[in-house]
This record gives C-alpha cells, sequence and structure tokens, in this order.
C-alpha cells in the first residue's frame, strides 16, 4: 500500500478523526459493489480540484501554463473564491474522503490557503500538489498551523542543473529545496494537533534517471517524509489516452533506475511508491497497457477551475472533459447519466500509470487484474 495513505490515516486518528478514517475505509470497498447501469454506490474516495492552470515554471513536459493563456484570450473565466466553497462543498456533500489541490501551480491564486482551510473545515483529508517557489514563511506558517495533512512538493534533480533544466525557471532548485526545509522546521515546530506531513514527488524520466538514490538521500537530508516517483507520461501534444504512454526508445535505459528504486524500498522508509507500483515502471516504459483495471471513474473525481468535470487526471491533462457544471451542481452530476455512461466508456481503459489513480486501483487488483496484454 502507498504509504502515504497510511500516514494521512495515523494523523487523522492522532487528532480524533477517527470517523473520517472509517467513513474512507468505507470507500475503499465500494469499487468491488458492481454498479448498476454505471452508478457509483457511493461518492467519490479522491476529489481534485484544478484551482488553476496558470504557472510561475514553464516545465517542457506540461503545456497547462500555455492553456491557461489561451483560455484567458478565449475569454474564459475561471472559478472566484465562492464558485470555488461551492464546489468543495458539492465534493463534501458527496462525503468525499479527501481533496487534493493541484494546477498549474495552485499558489498562484491568492485564495489557496484560504480554500484550503475551507475544505479542512468540511471535514475532507487535504493536500496541496505545488512547485514549492511561492512558499514564503508566512504562507509556510499558516498551512502547518491550519493542519493541513500534506504538502508534495515537486523536485525532479538531485541538482540544480538537473531540476533547473526539467523545470524551466532557473534557479528553482535553490529556491525549493530551501523550501522544502523551511516546511520541515514548521512542521516539526508546529503545535497543531494534526502533523503536516511534508512529502516530496519527483517524474522519472531519462535526465534524472540516475539520480534515484541521490533524490532519497537529498529528500532525507531535507527532513521530507517521504519521496514519491511517477513514471514519466507524454502529454505535450497528446489528444488522445492511448498516446500517454507510448512506447518510448529510451525504456532498457531505464532497467538500473528501476533497480535503484526496489532497492530503496526495501533498505530505507523513505520512499512512498508500494512495491506493486513500481513494479509496473517497466511496462509504462515500454508503452504496454497497464495490466490493473482503472477504477477511477467509481473513485475520483476531477474538477478544473472553469467547473469541467473528468473522471481522472490524465483525462484532464488531454483537455477531454465529460461536462461542464457549476460547484453547487457536483453532486448530481457524479450521480448523473452522463457520468454514468462516461464510467461504462472508460471500463476497458488501460492507457495511464498516474499515481494516485493507479495505487488506488491497486488495492482492488488481486480481484480485477487482467491478462498481460489487454487493449486499452
Amino acid at each position: 500500500m502507498r504509504r502515504q495513505y497510511v500516514d494521512v490515516a495515523r494523523s487523522r486518528l492522532a487528532s480524533g478523526g477517527w470517523s473520517k478514517v472509517l467513513d474512507a475505509g468505507t470507500k475503499v470497498l465500494a469499487p468491488l459493489v458492481p454498479m448498476r447501469g454505471g452508478r457509483a454506490e457511493s461518492g467519490p474516495l479522491l476529489g481534485t480540484v484544478i484551482l488553476s492552470y496558470a504557472c510561475n515554471y514553464r516545465c517542457g513536459f506540461c503545456e497547462l501554463p500555455q492553456r491557461s493563456i489561451r483560455r484567458r484570450r478565449e475569454g474564459w473565466t475561471e472559478f472566484d473564491t465562492e464558485g470555488w466553497k461551492a464546489a468543495l462543498r458539492g465534493f463534501a456533500a458527496l462525503r468525499t474522503s479527501g481533496v487534493g489541490f493541484t494546477g498549474g501551480e495552485p499558489f498562484v491564486r491568492d485564495d489557496c490557503a484560504e480554500l484550503l482551510e475551507y475544505s479542512l473545515g468540511l471535514g475532507m483529508v487535504t493536500h496541496v500538489n505545488t512547485n514549492g517557489h511561492l512558499l514564503d514563511d508566512e504562507l509556510i506558517a499558516r498551512l502547518v498551523g491550519m493542519g493541513l495533512d500534506s504538502v508534495n512538493i515537486s523536485l525532479d534533480g538531485a541538482d540544480a542543473a538537473t531540476h533547473d533544466r526539467l523545470r524551466g525557471h532557473p534557479g528553482s532548485f535553490v529556491r525549493v529545496t530551501d523550501r522544502l526545509a523551511a516546511l520541515g522546521r514548521a512542521r516539526d515546530a508546529s503545535k497543531s494537533a494534526r502533523r503536516t506531513r511534508v512529502a516530496i514527488t519527483s517524474v522519472l524520466t531519462p535526465d534524472n534517471a540516475d539520480q534515484v538514490v541521490a533524490l532519497a538521500d537529498l529528500a532525507e537530508r531535507l527532513g521530507a517524509d517521504s519521496l514519491g516517483f511517477i513514471p514519466m507520461h507524454e502529454y505535450v501534444g497528446r489528444e488522445a489516452l492511448d498516446e500517454v504512454a507510448p512506447p518510448r526508445p529510451w525504456a532498457e535505459k531505464m532497467t538500473r533506475a528501476i533497480a535503484d528504486l526496489e532497492r530503496l524500498k526495501s533498505e530505507r522508509t523513505i520512499l512512498e511508491n508500494s512495491d506493486g507500483y513500481i513494479a509496473l515502471f517497466s511496462d509504462c516504459f515500454a508503452g504496454r497497457p497497464s495490466p490493473i483495471r482503472c477504477r477511477a471513474p467509481e473513485s475520483s473525481l476531477v474538477v478544473d477551475c472553469y467547473g469541467r468535470v473528468f473522471p481522472c487526471v490524465p483525462m484532464s491533462e488531454v483537455d477531454r472533459p465529460i461536462g461542464r457544471v457549476k460547484g453547487s451542481e457536483l453532486a448530481s452530476f457524479w450521480k448523473s447519466d452522463r457520468y454514468a455512461a462516461a464510467r461504462r466508456d472508460l471500463a476497458s481503459c488501460r492507457a495511464c500509470y498516474w499515481n494516485c489513480h493507479t495505487e488506488m486501483n491497486l488495492l482492488w487488483s488481486s480481484r480485477d487484474r487482467p491478462a498481460a496484454g489487454t487493449a486499452r
């Protein structure tokens, strides 16, 4: 099991949140209940809010900032603060167990911390994914003080040359590692009843394949609670889900990196990924369809800053919404005929190895694992 799930559950239990942990445990079983006509038996286990596609970085593997610019020119308007609060109430009405804030870069919006606090107030496990650049000391103190469940910071290299090149922002490595260390210190000094988890996320690519162990060493020095890897997907210029994990000419070169991950998992506690997830990395790089049945449409719900709804993060990356709603309509859309039809259409999808979905799919894989080579 992914370490983050266990850590957050422990933190919630320690702060008296046993009822929410029990409810989440019940939801873990819900995707195993046969659906009637594509209708899920319970609300989503995981909600994702794409707070904004705007970003202060220009990573070579991401085109979301360009999407933000294009939409602005076309006259699109993002949810304002009240619009996002309505969406969060929609998640809460579905008894969503946890909500992850992402982007773009969520902290380009001045109301991000306010919305994180609002989500916590609704009783949902809440975390944020960020590049870390905008985390000044005041903001860090606020996040830790509110008892935010987790702050996940992207770090794609163990040295400045690698990270800055991949992130398209000179000086980002120095800034981000400094902010990670500051976040760890604030976490350790906090008097909050709930401990904020400090996590590092790294995309595994040919550019950093020889830095797996060095990244683990760095994560430990910076005081992070965990380091998690995601196998590189191809989103720039892609329009179809089947294109996001194609065969890569450099797949064989990743063998040593995967072996390093397996060794780290067995020898140290810093690595967040489950054994089952690491075992899928070679399939991803080789372009093989995932051998795991995807339950994302039954267990997750993604909403972007324009109110567009997606059943999973990869579909948001390739810009394929299944509907558009106001925040107050979120609960009814989850139960709608339209979402039921999308679940039926995606029942055989094997396109990606995205971490948050695949790690949850692995919880049910013993029952659902198809033969290798199943078409997506």
